[in-house]
């Protein structure tokens, strides 16, 4: 199977979600980035394209950021996990967030 057949769903969109949703887009795997709390929504994009800008200047990437972007989707919604075959959580030590 290919990262490409692999959609991954990553919930909790702080540094370390913006950064291995990052990875998971560099390896080719489709990402579904739940953002547990609201205000991830207002900075996540913009981290994870500034990840993917730092790549490519560091010559880790050939490819331009947009080029990963089209396989992002940034949501609020748990339901859109669906499709995920492996779901990593990496939210805020808050009982609340994690149930």
């Amino acid at each position: 199977m290919k990262s490409q057949e692999i959609p991954v769903g990553i919930v909790g969109l702080g540094l370390m979600g913006c950064s291995i949703a990052t990875c998971m887009l560099i390896a080719g795997h489709p990402v579904i980035a739940v953002a547990p709390i609201s205000q991830d929504l207002l900075h996540a994009r913009k981290r994870i394209i500034d990840h993917l800008q730092r790549s490519v200047a560091h010559g880790m990437l050939e490819k331009s950021p947009e080029d990963f972007l089209d396989r992002l989707t940034i949501t609020e919604d748990y339901a859109d996990l669906w499709p995920c075959r492996i779901v990593i959580e990496c939210t805020l030590e808050n009982k609340a967030i994690k149930e």
